[in-house]
């Protein structure tokens, strides 16, 4: 990658600089009115024009155009476009994405130039389309219809609104052209040729058929890169289906899907820097007050859940830029949740950011330790839920002076020929808290107190009772347990969250066979 990097700014970085969808809308040749044979002088008197006008206050004439920039641009913007005419390096970009004569002199006339100069773009296109007929050796009217179309379907793409149906087949027809075009002329010697020409005829010593070079071996990246920045335009505002119709442009072009490929990884370098940056600045913080690590760790995800998304509609699947991004926030996420977790037992409140990061991890080795970390703490809040918070308000923390124990058996074995006896026994230790422990008593004491009374209540109807006393005893009695029972579990609030019985730990216990009580009957 650094190695296309590489190629791709070393190449010709200022035509990368300015492959760009507006392209065509900065150009200065299109905001001044010029053309492209514009001398010095003509620049110079077009300048001090400016200058009279800004100093007495006057206002900019638009010049005619066929294709005229809305809003019309102000005098600042103008006397901008002027400077950049006089770098020869701005200058050649500009003329090459401008209308060419058929001679580099200017000095024949130009029919098809005129025609544009009269607003009559039908004219110059179809004389342009007949010279591309004729295959001229610079093939300069292949060179105009190539910037036409580009500039025309640029145009489309930036205005922004939705498009009839047949509008939606000119534009994909202006696409066609312009990448047939512009491929056709990366292969003509003849066109490049005329490129050399005009950079010899320039005599600049900073323009050098070296950058000539450059330029073609960098044409096809810079064509595509107009492609890739609309697609991440689009991406970055969440239209998917605009992305990936600008990336399968940019996969039928013609110059390849590698060199589609590399442009889309290379127009995402700055997302991936810009993950790679917020990731290390929430990672380097320290964190004195732990709760805001966990805030950092939360804002970390979010900060980075829109740049991810986008990287997600860019870049295939298996892409390793992709991979690599998400995991660099899922690892830094998973650190800084470990950091709070460790110093502060809170499990709990760090489980639903790893629930957010196993959405995010992609690469095996990451997710590997994403994973283990979530098991890690998920069965840390399972063992604070059955061991040290009360069973049964599910809230309090467990305190040792109330659990509930309770004494199980089992594996009973027995041996007939010796009249032997053996089991295995356990206190299973219920965790409670003392409020729980408070309630429950309340309960004992009102199942006890109203019992009792209804034992005193059965004794007296016994002695009174000739015939059935005894069963008038036993009625009466139940009835005070039971009511003493009802009364007690209506007043206790934890009751309805079940009985010891419910603990995991005793209902497999039970389930492996084991009841109640320290032994077996050994009778």
């Amino acid at each position: 990658m650094a190695t296309i990097e590489k190629q791709l700014k070393e190449g010709c970085e200022i035509l990368m600089q300015a492959a760009a969808p507006d392209i065509y809308r900065i150009n200065a040749f299109r905001i001044s009115g010029l053309n492209v044979n514009a001398t010095t002088r003509e620049i110079s008197n077009q300048i001090q024009k400016n200058q009279m006008l800004e100093k007495y206050g006057g206002k900019l004439v638009n010049h005619k155009s066929p294709f005229p920039i809305e809003p019309p641009p102000d005098i600042d913007k103008l006397r901008q476009v002027l400077h950049r005419l006089r770098d020869p390096e701005t200058r050649i970009i500009d003329e090459f994405f401008w209308f060419w004569p058929h001679s580099i002199d200017n000095e024949n006339k130009d029919n098809a130039l005129e025609a544009l100069a009269r607003n009559d773009i039908k004219t110059a296109e179809s004389l342009w389309i007949n010279y591309e007929a004729t295959l001229t050796e610079s093939n300069v009217s292949r060179h105009n219809l190539a910037v036409l179309s580009h500039l025309l379907v640029l145009d489309i793409e930036l205005n922004g609104k939705s498009l009839k149906e047949e509008n939606i087949k000119l534009r994909d027809k202006y696409w066609k052209d312009t990448f047939k075009r512009w491929k056709l002329l990366l292969e003509h010697e003849g066109f490049w040729s005329r490129l050399t020409a005009r950079v010899r005829q320039m005599d600049d010593p900073r323009l050098t058929t070296g950058f000539v070079k450059r330029m073609r071996e960098s044409l096809p990246y810079a064509i595509l890169q107009i492609n890739a920045s609309l697609a991440l335009k689009a991406a970055e505002a969440g239209n998917k289906n605009e992305a990936l119709r600008q990336i399968s442009l940019m996969n039928s072009s013609g110059f390849g899907k590698e060199v589609a490929s590399i442009t889309i990884k290379y127009i995402t370098k700055p997302l991936r820097n810009q993950i790679k940056s917020i990731c290390k600045s929430y990672s380097d913080e320290i964190y004195s007050d732990k709760k805001n690590e966990l805030a950092a760790c939360k804002k970390l995800i979010e900060n980075t859940k829109e740049l991810l998304d986008t990287l997600d509609i860019l870049l295939p699947l298996d892409n390793t830029i992709r991979e690599g991004a998400h995991d660099e926030v899922a690892l830094a996420g998973t650190s800084m949740a470990i950091s709070y977790a460790n110093d502060t037992e809170d499990w709990e409140s760090t489980l639903p950011i790893f629930e957010e990061l196993r959405k995010i991890v992609i690469g095996e080795s990451a997710k590997n330790r994403v994973e283990k970390n979530y098991e890690i703490f998920r069965k840390n809040i399972e063992f604070d839920n059955l061991y040290n918070k009360c069973f049964y308000c599910k809230s309090n923390t467990a305190d040792n002076s109330a659990v509930v124990e309770v004494k199980m058996h089992g594996d009973v074995q027995r041996n007939y020929w010796s009249n032997q006896i053996s089991w295995r026994y356990i206190t299973v230790k219920v965790p409670r808290c003392n409020a729980c422990k408070k309630q429950h008593n309340e309960v004992d004491g009102y199942t006890w107190g109203i019992g009792v009374l209804g034992v005193i209540i059965g004794i007296i109807s016994w002695a009174n009772i000739s015939e059935g006393g005894f069963w008038a005893f036993a009625i009466v009695s139940g009835i005070g347990f039971l009511v003493g029972y009802l009364i007690g579990t209506s007043r206790c609030k934890t009751a309805k969250y079940g009985h010891y019985k419910e603990f995991p730990q005793i209902k497999e216990l039970i389930k492996k066979g084991w009841t109640w009580g320290e032994k077996p009957n050994t009778n």
